[in-house]
């Protein structure tokens, strides 16, 4: 159900061990490392994506990695729903594996 298309090594195969999470409705305004300092308070990040328009504008949507599954869904837990702006943060498991490539 994600649009990877237009972002070299988000091709969407393999399967998440649960340490990898989707992101959607960031702050477009919101830069990357604010962005990942939030995520970083609730496990440490092992990578971290801001999808961004051709123009280099965030889309508001991203992926990041934790290094446990424990750490990942103590994210979840604690950003999934919450107001940053007037957006609604959404924070789910990474279903397609994007991260799963070498």
């Amino acid at each position: 159900a994600y649009d990877y298309d237009g972002y070299e090594g988000y091709e969407g195969y393999g399967q998440s061990d649960g340490r990898a999470l989707y992101f959607v409705g960031a702050p477009y305004e919101m830069s990357q490392e604010k962005l990942r300092n939030l995520f970083q308070e609730y496990g440490t990040t092992t990578r971290f994506w801001l999808f961004r328009l051709p123009d280099g504008r965030s889309r508001g949507q991203g992926l990041v990695e934790y290094s446990t599954a424990e750490e990942a869904r103590y994210a979840v837990h604690y950003l999934h729903g919450r107001r940053i702006g007037d957006r609604t943060l959404k924070v789910q498991e990474d279903q397609v594996g994007a991260l799963d490539q070498d």
